[in-house]
């Protein structure tokens, strides 16, 4: 491989080095609040299963969590 190929294999991989950070910022804020609304939505699911009733206020089952 000359030098003029490499430096343009270089580039290539920078931007796709740049494309795949912001991909993954934009993964990480998504998990964040994905772990966010788990939490939100794990807290009833504690109380019930706290008071060994596994259906929720309108009898429909609550999921649970693995």
């Amino acid at each position: 491989m000359r030098l003029p190929e490499i430096q343009q294999m270089v580039r290539s991989l920078s931007v796709e080095n740049d494309a795949l950070r912001k991909e993954m910022r934009a993964l990480q804020r998504d998990c964040t609040a994905l772990s966010q609304e788990n939490g939100k939505l794990e807290a009833p699911s504690v109380h019930y299963a706290e008071r060994g009733d596994l259906r929720g206020e309108q009898g429909e089952a609550t999921p649970t969590t693995a």
